[in-house]
């Protein structure tokens, strides 16, 4: 072997036996010193009562001995790490979580620097760690290189879907004495994106309709004559109205307030739907003569007549989303118009809601 090939490998041994002293590139237990800083830091500067709240309760924990505090280089920002409790994503009470306690730093678990005040690094605590990149394993007959980046797992939004009853306002029928209200459902299908603050949206389908009629019967007897008191004409006249309306639109929302276990939260929605109405009236009337109670050949008639009217509809509705764990209940109320005539909507659903992440 070439004397340059020895020195090659020889260097990236050694780098290898001294990189653990000088690097980190996974999260590990602080040390004394390293858990003073934070205190020295969060015990002088002033943050919001819940942050000072919160820090109080993970110095108790940190005080008590029985947790781990672990540390974690910041890439990019040489001498600044994350710290962190193992095994309490914002839970402040013994014993640690047993799903979480693995060693790893989450967001969820770390400390925030009062002393910070720039929001991109209220995380980052000064420290003599350094993250770095693992070297390749090199050629002999080539140039050292050092290794590619880690790639990072990046979060993935969360598809949730619901189902519900819906109620609107339409046109009143007076001939058939319909009270103008459809009855249907509605679905909706929503993406949560993946970081925490961010909304979630999708697409929304409705469908409601209604029915109502009306039989009149008709009777009527000769009092003029030959055939006075004997000659009677009977007959019907039936009403029917079938309003039916199908609607295609959009969901916006976000959660305003979230508990700290992420258990419950509570949102605002918003629904906007173009809806187009179909309203089919249908009118028929028969009419016979007797006489003595017999009909009479020939004089039975019968006429029948249909009308769709169409409406185009614009619906807009505000809701109120309440999330436990990863179902939700939402009622949600509004109106919607074809710019004549103005109809109120309402809605109350229930289904899959995925929790919004709590990652920045």
């Amino acid at each position: 072997m070439k004397l340059e090939n020895i020195v090659k490998t020889g260097i990236f041994a050694t780098t290898l036996a001294v990189s653990g002293n000088l690097y980190a590139t996974e999260a590990q237990v602080a040390t004394p010193e390293q858990i003073k800083v934070v205190k020295q830091k969060n015990n002088i500067a002033i943050s919001t009562p819940k942050n000072e709240k919160d820090w109080r309760y993970q110095e108790q924990l940190i005080d008590s001995g029985k947790v781990t505090v672990l540390i974690k280089p910041v890439k990019g920002q040489p001498g600044y790490c994350y710290m962190g409790l193992d095994g309490f994503p914002q839970k402040y009470d013994l014993p640690a979580d047993p799903r979480e306690k693995d060693g790893e730093l989450r967001k969820a678990e770390m400390i925030l620097n009062f002393a910070e005040k720039d929001p991109a690094k209220k995380f980052y605590f000064p420290c003599d760690l350094k993250a770095s990149e693992t070297p390749s394993v090199p050629d002999p007959d080539g140039p050292i290189v050092p290794g590619p980046k880690g790639t990072e797992k990046s979060s993935q939004g969360k598809f949730g879907v619901s189902i519900g009853y819906l109620a609107m306002g339409t046109a009143k029928d007076p001939e058939t004495e319909s009270k103008g209200v459809m009855h249907g459902g509605i679905v909706k299908l929503t993406y949560q994106f993946p970081k925490k603050g961010r909304p979630w949206v999708g697409a929304a389908l409705a469908a409601a309709g209604d029915w109502s009629g009306i039989n009149q019967d008709l009777e009527g007897t000769a009092t003029e004559g030959p055939l006075a008191g004997r000659l009677t004409m009977k007959g019907t006249n039936e009403f029917s109205y079938q309003p039916l309306s199908l609607g295609a639109g959009i969901v916006v929302g976000g959660e305003a307030y979230a508990n700290e276990k992420n258990t419950f939260g509570l949102g605002i929605e918003g629904l906007s739907m173009l809806m187009h109405d179909w309203e089919h009236h249908k009118f028929g009337e028969s009419s016979a003569q007797y006489i003595d109670g017999k009909i009479v050949e020939g004089s039975d008639i019968s006429n029948h007549s249909d009308r769709i009217d169409h409406n185009l509809f614009m619906a807009h509705q505000l809701g109120l989303r309440l999330r436990f764990s990863n179902f939700c209940l939402t009622p949600s109320a509004g109106f919607r118009t074809n710019f004549a005539a103005i109809y109120p909507i309402g809605a109350l659903s229930l289904g899959y809601c995925p929790k919004p992440s709590q990652q920045e």
